[in-house]
């Protein structure tokens, strides 16, 4: 009997949140993953098992309960620990939507991980969710699409309870989303919210796992990153670009960030 089972749902409708397909795998030793490259979210919940991503940055654990997000176009690369049997469910989506809930839940390729109170209920939709789709008539796939909804709607939900007013915070994320280049700090940003600078630091930092501009660095830095590889702009312009205007102190915190110059590492991504 195999241990990997996968569905595609083959269903154009609709794009603002559609599936690609949807699988599950069970009890297998030693698996690993990667490296690979997505054209769009693949979702991971971790059954059983304990894994570790291994990236750039310090590697992240895996472990059972949680919840695994594969951002689009970037490489993904993990490994099941030794002697460890990999219980996952996984979904493969795209659209608007999706982006905007994930953007909401405060995820990026730095945090990819949640972890939620409920993980019986999440295991329960996704696997719903695969024996929908075994289905071919229009109504099974519609309910696929419903249960992908009711999927973020558990995450939302585990979200709002256990992180202190998220609204308020999904208002913060979609400020800094829009104003990031043009040097906001978390002062900035608690004035837009029209709360309490020290209250939102440390709700934001509560929410999101580090503190307001500690993350508007990390976002910057990965649009430098982009900007890096994809034009030949000069190293201040690009600093200027992502809402910094000290072209000394960005060059710092961006060896700070990736180990290397910006001249450097738009070299080392011409290879």
């Amino acid at each position: 009997m195999t241990d990997y089972l996968e569905s595609s749902l083959d269903f154009m409708l609709p794009t603002d949140l559609n599936l690609f397909y949807c699988g599950k795998r069970e009890k297998t030793l030693d698996h690993e993953y990667g490296p690979a490259v997505r054209s769009h979210f693949l979702i991971v919940f971790v059954n059983d098992g304990n894994a570790t991503i291994l990236s750039e940055e310090p590697n992240i654990s895996l472990s059972s309960g949680d919840v695994f997000f594969m951002f689009p176009n970037r490489k993904i690369h993990y490994k099941a620990l030794p002697g460890t049997r990999w219980t996952i469910s996984w979904i493969g989506v795209y659209g608007s939507l999706v982006e905007k809930y994930i953007d909401m839940l405060g995820l990026t390729p730095e945090r990819p991980v949640l972890r939620p109170s409920c993980p019986e209920k999440i295991e329960k939709i996704l696997d719903d969710i695969y024996n929908s789709s075994l289905g071919k008539s229009i109504s099974r796939k519609v309910k696929c699409l419903s249960l992908t909804q009711l999927f973020f709607s558990v995450l939302f939900e585990d979200f709002t309870e256990k992180k202190v007013d998220s609204s308020l915070m999904s208002e913060a994320m979609y400020f800094i989303r829009m104003n990031y280049d043009r040097g906001i700090s978390s002062n900035d940003i608690a004035e837009k919210l029209n709360i309490d600078q020290s209250y939102f630091t440390r709700v934001f930092t509560k929410t999101y796992g580090m503190p307001p501009n500690k993350w508007l660095n990390v976002l910057r830095l990965e649009k430098a990153c982009e900007l890096l590889k994809t034009t030949d702009h000069p190293v201040k312009i690009i600093s200027r670009s992502v809402g910094i205007t000290d072209p000394l102190y960005f060059s710092r915190l961006f060896r700070q960030y990736k180990g290397v110059s910006p001249s450097e590492y738009r070299d080392e991504s011409k290879w």
